[in-house]
């Protein structure tokens, strides 16, 4: 402790001994706290896809139009005594509908909604060699059809697609259409048998706002999203398959089928094949 302040080498002392005790620690302290504050926070990783998450949301059939009658998604397992890892599948999801509401009697539709005048339906083919012959069949909610062809089955077990073809009578907005397939297997040189199933589709149109939304998705992942929020499934299924043909899905297709509850299909091959034979 300095006493003597007047004497200018006690003075001299003071200070210095002042400096040292005071303002060299805290200059310390503050570039330390400087350094802390100023470094770079370390960047976070994620392995997560950006749209790994995504689900599609599965429609209801909407109120007042009349949901039509539960019909199978899936066929027959085939031949007796084969075993198939997977029967004739319609990738399509299913929804529970009362049946008899007196009993509350429910049941399974295989359906979806679709903007499309000429939708795309999809089915997995388990068989190889025993196809001996297949037809694809489109009707309205009254049964009148609207249009039938074979189909030349190659290439499978897998995923086909068949295209309804622009100049068949276009799909009218707010109306139910059953799509069926039915493949005919050899099961011996003397036996054969029809595997059929079927699955609904609701056209319906976009309204305004929603068109609006569509044309602010740039890229054909973005649009695959939108459709599938909206549920409307088939528009979502086409564009997905097209991406997972090129690797470009980004996971997408897993995780629509997923949501449909036919995550096992999910694996199988895409066959390029099938191209309708119109019989009309």
């Amino acid at each position: 402790m300095c006493i003597n302040l007047l004497h200018p080498l006690t003075i001299l002392t003071c200070a210095t001994s002042w400096i040292l005790t005071n303002l060299i620690p805290t200059t310390i302290q503050v570039a330390s706290a400087n350094i802390l504050v100023q470094s770079p926070k370390p960047k976070q990783t994620s392995n997560r896809k950006p749209n790994s998450g995504k689900k599609v949301q599965i429609a209801q059939p909407p109120p007042g139009q009349g949901a039509p009658p539960s019909t199978p998604a899936q066929g027959r397992p085939g031949c007796p005594g084969e075993m198939l890892p997977q029967p004739l599948t319609a990738l399509v999801p299913e929804s529970t509908i009362v049946t008899q509401p007196k009993n509350n009697q429910k049941s399974q539709l295989p359906w979806g909604k679709s903007t499309q005048e000429h939708p795309t339906f999809w089915f997995y083919v388990p068989y190889s060699t025993s196809i001996h012959s297949s037809r694809f069949l489109l009707k309205n909610k009254t049964g009148k059809l609207i249009y039938q062809a074979s189909l030349p089955i190659t290439g499978t077990p897998g995923i086909i697609r068949v295209a309804i073809p622009p100049d068949t009578t276009p799909l009218e907005n707010g109306k139910w259409y059953e799509a069926s397939l039915i493949v005919n297997i050899r099961c011996s040189s003397r036996t054969r048998l029809d595997n059929y199933l079927t699955a609904w589709v609701l056209r319906e149109e976009l309204s305004a706002p929603l068109k609006e939304q569509l044309n602010k998705q740039t890229t054909p992942l973005q649009q695959a999203i939108f459709y599938a929020e909206n549920g409307l499934w088939y528009d979502a299924l086409a564009k997905i398959a097209e991406l997972k043909q090129q690797n470009l899905d980004d996971g997408g297709w897993q995780s629509l089928l997923d949501s449909a509850a036919l995550g096992g299909i999910a694996d199988k091959q895409i066959v390029s094949c099938c191209t309708p034979r119109t019989k009309q």
